[in-house]
């Protein structure tokens, strides 16, 4: 299960105080997520979220800070409230991100679709785990939005910061039972950083 909360941006201090407030510890160091996210001409997995299909993917390729070498393709199916990945390792030029590329033909989806890169995100990610072991969290800030993939282009700041409790559904009436047992002021919301990202490149008509 995921579920997320969201803040405006300089605001997560609020949340870090409550995961540090009921003892969740830092995982490992913060590091910077870079994604780009591929959809068909039709933006059919935009439609998808924006509709509420509740069966719907997102097609992106990523790296962890500054090391593109060591990129993946994510291909994150979801279902309701449940998520699931697929990875692929991969090694790419991203000058050359489209379905003609020998590496990306071998990935099913590819195939299946005419997929090409529609934006950049990038954003700080910290991640921590509950006292149980039961529950991550991550605290996403400093959200970027870029149209254009290889270029230096000035951002976009979608001024949210994002947290976010993954478990095993076999956890989910503990997790409900933690929210009981402790001080939650935080609203569950559907969110998309991919989604947010468009309605922000549309508004400022660059999509």
């Amino acid at each position: 299960y995921e579920r997320k909360y969201i803040l405006n941006q300089n605001k997560e201090l609020i949340f870090r105080n409550f995961l540090i407030k009921y003892n969740f510890k830092n995982l490992f160091e913060k590091r910077k997520i870079n994604s780009i996210y591929f959809d068909t001409r039709n933006f059919k997995f935009y439609r998808e979220n924006i509709e509420g299909i509740s069966e719907r993917k997102k097609v992106r390729l990523r790296w962890y800070n500054d090391n593109i070498n060591n990129s993946i393709i994510e291909i994150k199916n979801k279902n309701g409230f449940l998520g699931w990945k697929d990875y692929y390792k991969i090694k790419i030029n991203l000058d050359n991100l489209n379905k003609n590329n020998n590496q990306l033909k071998k990935i099913k989806i590819f195939n299946k679709y005419d997929l090409f890169p529609i934006l950049k995100i990038t954003y700080y990610r910290e991640y921590f785990l509950s006292f149980c072991g039961k529950f991550r969290a991550t605290l996403d800030t400093n959200i970027k939005i870029n149209h254009k993939i290889n270029k230096n282009y000035d951002d976009f700041h979608l001024n949210k910061s994002v947290m976010e409790f993954k478990y095993e559904k076999n956890n989910d009436t503990s997790f409900r039972k933690f929210l009981k047992s402790v001080e939650f002021n935080f609203r569950f919301q559907k969110y998309s950083k991919y989604v947010s990202g468009l309605h922000l490149l549309k508004r400022n008509f660059l999509i």
